[in-house]
């Protein structure tokens, strides 16, 4: 195999001045050009080496080069699929999944305050003193009957409408698969197993016959309250993390008081007493302390079995109303 200069000469070859021939070396790095000069007597042989710059050979590229865009085109490729996984996760964060554990919601002061305040189911009419009417002007049970029924009526049909919106932002499917999917997840300081019936299903006729209008009142008042304890603290777990659906749970807590109003003022006419009120106890710190993810879950029992509790309040109020009439 023939070697060759820089100038393109076959080694030995004689150059246009007789007088120089050039051997041309490459390595890695640099080109070694060992010169040999001809002196007249043979004698001295003069040997240099020198180092030449890859811009001083015609057509040769600098053996960094190549590495150099290795590097850059690694760097190009690592920062476009960072883009494309902050992206996909950007996207992902948009949604809940009941699965996924999120960090606990953090406690402050002012969360730490409410436990002290009254409880608003306590007066739910904000009555400064509780007396009952006189019988002349009480209402005839056809008249509270009919008060009771349009709250509920309009609490149902609020609770419907926000529990689509609800589950589906939050759970990303629609009520019923999410039903399904709990359905037989209850918590034990709620009436659930008390409620003879499941979401979207009939009072049985049986139970509905066993039942009194005065008793109903209190039973039923004392069960509103229990709901109103756990809607309480979905409420303050939205404004502590500021959740998307702060004011619709407001106004769900704001109908309830309104029914327990209008059941309350019905057992002041009746001259009847609430023994014992429920107080905020019953909901242990294992259902307030929670995760995102479970916090999700609990508030959808909760408002499922609320929603629940008024369709038996229609229901039974609604048999009460057909017997008088």
């Amino acid at each position: 195999m023939e070697m060759c200069t820089a100038q393109g000469h076959v080694v030995g070859m004689l150059d246009r001045d007789q007088r120089t021939a050039k051997v041309c070396r490459f390595d890695r790095h640099v080109v070694l050009v060992k010169e040999y000069e001809d002196s007249r007597d043979q004698t001295a042989l003069t040997r240099r080496n020198k180092t030449i710059s890859h811009r001083s050979v015609p057509g040769r590229t600098s053996p960094h080069s190549s590495c150099k865009t290795r590097k850059n085109r690694h760097f190009w490729k690592s920062l476009h699929r960072l883009k494309h996984a902050l992206i996909v996760g950007a996207y992902l964060s948009l949604f809940t999944f009941p699965s996924i554990e999120s960090a606990p919601t953090i406690r402050t002061p002012k969360s730490m305050s409410r436990a002290a305040s009254k409880p608003k189911w306590f007066n739910p009419c904000g009555m400064s003193a509780v007396n009952g009417a006189a019988p002349e002007h009480r209402m005839p049970d056809v008249q509270l009957i009919d008060q009771i029924l349009n709250q509920a009526q309009i609490a149902e049909v609020r609770a419907k409408m926000f529990k689509e919106e609800y589950v589906h932002k939050t759970f990303n499917m629609d009520a019923q698969q999410l039903h399904n999917y709990y359905k037989d997840k209850d918590y034990d300081w709620l009436p659930t197993k008390e409620i003879p019936k499941n979401l979207d299903q009939a009072v049985p006729q049986e139970h509905l016959d066993t039942l009194e209008f005065k008793p109903t009142l209190t039973t039923v008042y004392s069960y509103l309250q229990k709901f109103a304890v756990g809607i309480e603290q979905i409420v303050w777990d939205e404004e502590d993390r500021n959740g998307p659906f702060k004011s619709s749970f407001v106004q769900t807590e704001d109908y309830l008081r309104t029914l327990l109003c209008e059941i309350y003022t019905a057992i002041i006419e009746k001259e009847l007493t609430v023994e014992q009120n429920v107080d905020r106890d019953i909901m242990g710190p294992e259902f307030r302390n929670m995760d995102n993810t479970s916090m999700n879950i609990r508030n959808w029992i909760i408002y499922r079995d609320y929603l629940n509790m008024l369709e038996y309040i229609i229901q039974v109020f609604r048999h009460f109303k057909a017997k008088i009439e």
